[in-house]
């Protein structure tokens, strides 16, 4: 009997001890599945990271640099300034005020019911006369803004002569200060030998001379303004790989020639657009400018398109803004394939970015 109590006792103190090993072992087991449960959740978490780092590499593997890399943006906005005179009101719009810039100016009748007389009227700018073509709403006319002009006020001189009277009236456009980028390219220029100017061949002179003449003919032509609407861009993907007005140094003892136009980067073959409607006046081979082709857009506006590789327009063809006019080379003076644009106002050069997505009025 004495034994069986002993055994029940024994048994009695057992039961605890193993329950709170069980609960012990349920804890432990609770905390390595929860360790375990952390531990796949943060490897699953930088796995997926993991893919969609590897889906952005592969996303921008295989995309052309032309088109996304220091891609410069054209800004869709501009300035306006207005003009109320005697009997008339004069807009001008341009995409800043600044030097090199192109400026569109409109002048109206204050009175709606009647239109003005332009005859009357002289319109001064840099002590030149602006050439108005009428539209349904007046008239427009261009103003350049040298890149070497006057920075501050100048003036817009407006006379007008009628049977009676003659009246001047001064109008002032604030000018800002561009900077035009210097590079000093002493060595990294690498021209043809027969593009360097030591001794050119008699045949190479008067080949020269030939295409002086060629440009100071298209230059001095008058004719109406073809211009509608916005200008478009000359490439698909605008690249600049040389700014308007660049003060260009190729030798450390000679003074920096300004670049009259942007280079637009681009391969061989890529196309070209006309960036305004006009008349074809030059579409030819020349020296410095390899194939060339200008058009006139009226009121003394050209364009200029260099070193192509290919022209798909003759002289005398008239083309519409957007239609492809040939495609980029390096024909001519050119280290490598790109187009040089430019646009020449009543004998200044303008950057032809400035005129790029501004409407007319």
């Amino acid at each position: 009997m004495k034994k069986f109590i002993a055994l029940l006792l024994t048994i009695l103190l057992l039961v605890p001890s193993l329950d709170a090993k069980k609960k012990s072992k349920k804890s432990t087991s609770s905390k390595k599945s929860s360790v375990s449960y952390k531990y796949k959740k943060k490897h699953s978490r930088t796995h997926s990271r993991k893919k969609s780092k590897k889906k952005k590499r592969t996303r921008y593997t295989y995309v052309d640099p032309l088109k996304y890399k220091r891609k410069t943006k054209i800004p869709t906005s501009f300035e306006e300034l207005i003009f109320r005179g005697r009997g008339y009101v004069i807009k001008i719009r341009a995409k800043q005020f600044r030097q090199g810039n192109l400026a569109f100016l409109r002048i109206y009748s204050n009175n709606p019911e009647c239109r003005l007389d332009i005859s009357q009227y002289r319109i001064l700018w840099r002590n030149t006369q602006i050439s108005l073509s009428p539209t349904r709403k007046g008239y427009i006319g261009i103003v350049p803004i040298h890149p070497e002009q006057k920075v501050g006020l100048n003036d817009l001189v407006v006379h007008r002569k009628s049977k009676t009277k003659s009246t001047t009236e001064t109008f002032s456009i604030n000018i800002r200060d561009t900077q035009f980028p210097v590079r000093k390219m002493y060595s990294r220029l690498r021209v043809p030998k027969k593009y360097v100017p030591r001794g050119y061949s008699a045949e190479t002179q008067r080949f020269i001379e030939k295409c002086d003449l060629k440009k100071q003919k298209a230059f001095s032509t008058i004719s109406d303004m073809q211009i509608s609407g916005r200008f478009v861009s000359p490439v698909n993907t605008l690249f600049v790989t040389s700014p308007f007005y660049t003060k260009r140094y190729y030798h450390p003892k000679r003074k920096g020639k300004p670049h009259g136009g942007v280079d637009l980067r681009g391969k061989i073959g890529f196309p070209i657009y006309a960036i305004q409607n006009g008349k074809v006046l030059i579409s030819e081979r020349m020296f410095f400018e390899g194939i060339f082709t200008v058009i006139d857009h009226g009121s003394q506006m050209f364009s200029l398109y260099m070193h192509q590789s290919k022209t798909l327009v003759k002289e005398g063809d008239f083309v519409k803004k957007g239609t492809k006019i040939g495609e980029i080379g390096s024909t001519g003076v050119s280290t490598g394939p790109h187009l040089h644009l430019g646009l020449r106002v009543d004998g200044v050069m303008i950057n032809p970015l400035s005129v790029l997505e501004v409407s007319l009025y």
